[in-house]
């Protein structure tokens, strides 16, 4: 199971004191995990996470941490039935400041939208949107840092975030809820068919992008809790743990999800520093506290994402040259061998080689 590795560089998961992920998330997690048969204690011990520290309402952990949580439960436990049954316990309750917010909107999509708004408050780094037109909603969920992420741990996620919007939009509307459709922009697996069984609802492997549709009136449905002045009082809570989260978030991840957006065409050092707020000068100096330039952190993340093309795709080297933004693939090769001190080639096959060798007989 090597490719659920995620080999990412430190500062993008901040450091173990950043306490960004609600307890709510591991918590469910750990729960899942012992309901397939894993030790949760000794996953928790695995981790470093403190058990205790899982019952405080309000608490957080690092990203760090709940990563590597996340990793060790998927090594265990490849099925996506196992996410799917995550997804479905992280429900209104275990949303945190979220929660409340959404159970007092007047309509699903209210609740959608705020959901969308203020996921952040969760701590785990998504991009979600709403996509309508005349007939369907697509709830469209991307990972900000793809190009980095092995598509296992994408799958384990997408398949966690749908069944979650699917079970709480079924609580807010007193059961009335299921997708038309599901898209994913990534091949099918074997046991795919365990995550159609689940859904109930077409999945299509050849989609753009990694969405859920619904009917469009439902968002029109009223929530049976709807509470205008509760919602107000609860969207104020969302906005100061956002605003608190905000404040202590790694200025290095902030650049690297603008540039893994664009690392075919790379914005200069000045329009990512206008981006976040800060100077040219201030965006070096916070990047040279984490022992980085802005060179570096471009190179860091056109690394990572080049051996996750090798290992998983098989674009040529010419291919993922360019999807890295690289003009020709002689540079690509030489850049690749000076971070990696082996060619690109020598790699795909090298790393092929060890998977074979972990394959199961």
């Amino acid at each position: 199971m090597k490719n659920l590795q995620l080999l990412v560089p430190d500062w993008m998961l901040g450091s173990k004191d950043d306490k960004s992920v609600a307890n709510t998330l591991p918590a469910a997690l750990v729960d899942t995990a012992a309901s397939f048969g894993m030790d949760g204690e000794q996953l928790l011990a695995d981790t470093g996470i403190c058990a205790t520290q899982l019952h405080q309402p309000q608490g957080r952990i690092s990203l760090r941490a709940y990563l590597r949580l996340c990793t060790l439960v998927l090594k265990k436990e490849k099925s996506p039935a196992l996410c799917l049954r995550f997804g479905e316990r992280v429900n209104i309750s275990a949303l945190g400041v979220l929660g409340p917010s959404l159970l007092s909107c007047n309509t699903l999509g209210e609740a959608l939208e705020l959901a969308i708004r203020y996921r952040e408050t969760l701590g785990f780094p998504i991009d979600m949107r709403m996509d309508i037109d005349s007939r369907f909603c697509s709830i469209v969920i991307e990972a900000p840092f793809r190009l980095l992420i092995p598509t296992l741990f994408l799958r384990a996620s997408l398949c966690c975030a749908f069944a979650g919007i699917r079970q709480n939009s079924r609580f807010l509307l007193n059961g009335n809820f299921n997708f038309a459709s599901i898209g994913f922009n990534f091949p099918p697996a074997a046991d795919d068919n365990i995550i159609s069984d689940f859904f109930e609802c077409p999945i299509d492997y050849r989609s753009k992008t990694n969405c859920a549709r619904f009917e469009r009136e439902l968002l029109d449905l009223p929530i049976r809790y709807a509470n205008p002045s509760a919602k107000k009082i609860a969207q104020q809570k969302c906005e100061q743990t956002l605003a608190s989260l905000y404040r202590s978030r790694s200025i290095p991840r902030q650049a690297a999800r603008l540039l893994i957006a664009h690392l075919q065409n790379p914005p200069h050092l000045t329009e990512v520093a206008a981006r976040l707020n800060l100077s040219p000068r201030s965006l070096s100096r916070q990047l040279q506290n984490d022992g980085l330039t802005y060179q570096t952190l471009l190179s860091q993340l056109r690394s990572r994402s080049a051996q996750l093309l090798l290992e998983e795709s098989d674009l040529s080297t010419e291919e993922i040259a360019y999807t890295i933004g690289f003009t020709d693939a002689a540079n690509f090769r030489r850049a690749f061998k000076k971070w990696n001190q082996i060619t690109p080639s020598a790699y795909r096959l090298q790393q092929r080689a060890q998977a074979t060798d972990t394959t199961p007989a």
